[in-house]
């Protein structure tokens, strides 16, 4: 029974892209730190960072309400450095966005240890998020869908006592 864990999806991705992309871009969840109080991207450049944003639930007809289209939605930020030119700042982060792209497009997450996955995963939509005089970053949003099964503790229990 998968239960589409937000925490397993994230890291699913993060596994995914450390070994599509090898040891020479570096791959984390977005965190605090990696925002200053400018609300610019502080990481080592190149760097890809993930972030769980929410997910969609449209139920399964399913009379116990127990089982569910999951649909959870993550941005993957994407970013290098080129100081040449503002041009060249952002060729370099889009240079890495196209590296994650094919890591990423029709990957399936595995779930459990029985083998369960999720369907492949889709590529939404990319654009450029931020852009200044310090650099440029590239948000990359994906969707895991897979089918959410929870155990139903209260599906069977009427609420009163005949």
């Amino acid at each position: 029974m998968s239960q589409m864990q937000s925490a397993d999806i994230e890291s699913g991705v993060i596994d995914l892209l450390r070994t599509g992309l090898g040891q020479t871009i570096q791959v984390e969840s977005l965190g605090i730190n990696d925002i200053n109080d400018d609300g610019q991207l502080i990481a080592t450049p190149p760097c890809v960072r993930t972030k769980y944003v929410g997910c969609r639930y449209p139920m399964m007809h399913d009379n116990t309400a127990t089982s569910y289209d999951a649909a959870p939605v993550l941005h993957i930020w994407c970013a290098d450095e080129d100081l040449t030119s503002a041009e060249a700042q952002r060729e370099a982060s889009k240079r890495v966005l196209d590296l994650v792209k094919p890591v990423l497009a029709g990957a399936r997450i595995p779930l459990s240890d029985d083998g369960t996955t999720t369907e492949p995963i889709i590529l939404i939509e990319d654009g450029i998020f931020m852009q200044d005089f310090l650099g440029s970053v590239y948000v990359l949003t994906i969707q895991v869908p897979g089918i959410a099964q929870y155990p139903g503790t209260y599906a069977g229990v009427s609420g009163s006592e005949d």
